[in-house]
């Protein structure tokens, strides 16, 4: 599964996604991205929680939690800084 968002605030800052949230164990990706568009090869289907580091300072964003589906099509999600 790959998670794709798009972060409209700023291309300057790099996503990290961790999840699946509720299990045992949380996984914590960093995004690869190409200007304000991140994507996320998610190993496993659930609910993840989204970050954003911009330089030295940490981000929540909005929307904060995505829900990734086991099937069907990749998800895309628009999301923006909370400042």
């Amino acid at each position: 599964r790959r998670l794709i968002v798009r972060l409209g605030d700023s291309a300057a800052c790099t996503l990290s996604a961790a999840g699946p949230l509720g299990t045992l164990g949380l996984t914590v990706l960093r995004a690869t991205s190409a200007g304000n568009v991140h994507w996320v090869d998610i190993p496993e289907s659930g609910r993840w929680a989204l970050n954003a580091e911009c330089g030295a300072k940490s981000y929540a964003v909005e929307p904060m939690m995505v829900d990734v589906p086991a099937t069907g099509p990749d998800p895309v999600i628009d999301v923006r800084l909370v400042k």
